[in-house]
This record gives C-alpha cells, structure tokens and sequence, in this order.
C-alpha cells in the first residue's frame, strides 16, 4: 500500500536505488576477497580446506604380475597453493604425479 501510495517519480528513483545498492553489493562481494570465506593472509589467516587421502594399491601388469604401492591423493579444494604445501611438507615436493604414460602399463588404470 504504501508503495503504490507513492508518486510515480519516486517509485522508479526507488526501484533504481534498490537496483544500484544491490549491483554494488554484489560487485564488492565478487571483486573482493570480502565475500570468500578462505584465504591465505598472514595478517588475518583463515581456514584452508585440504582432503588428503591415504591410498595403497595393487596392479596387475599385462603379464599377469602384481604390484602394490601407495600414495596419497591430495585435493585442495578452495584454491591452487601447492608452493606452500611444498614448504610445509616436505614429502609434497617429491611426489610423483601420475601421468597417461605411466598408467598405459597397467590394466583398468585410468
């Protein structure tokens, strides 16, 4: 009632404000960093979310042969900052990356 109540003027500079905060808003939410839970500020740290998966597994090349081993999976889920898992674990830095060369030796791998 009371919008319909209002002079056609004010009606459209109201809906025009209400359309001009909200752009804003939304502009400082996904411009910034203010909007993203996660960060890596030294300043003001927040929680870095990691899955880190121990894993052992057996092949069985073509020839019949079996072969066990194990790893982990590591899935960084809210941004790419392996330089510092790197420096924080030192076993992250000498881990080897599967690659389609290396699982063409193997059946079912892939």
């Amino acid at each position: 009632p009371l919008f319909s109540s209002m002079d056609k003027f004010y009606q459209v500079l109201l809906i025009l404000g209400c359309l001009f905060s909200f752009t804003i808003t939304l502009m400082v939410v996904f411009c910034s960093g203010v909007g993203f839970p996660y960060s890596d500020n030294f300043l003001h740290p927040r929680s870095q979310r990691l899955s880190i998966y121990h894993t052992r597994r057996t092949t069985v090349s073509f020839d019949g042969q079996e072969a066990v081993d194990g790893g982990y999976y590591i899935a960084r889920w809210d941004y790419h900052w392996a330089t510092k898992l790197k420096d924080t674990v030192a076993e992250y830095g000498d881990a080897v990356k599967v690659t389609d060369d290396m699982c063409h030796e193997y059946v079912d791998c892939g």
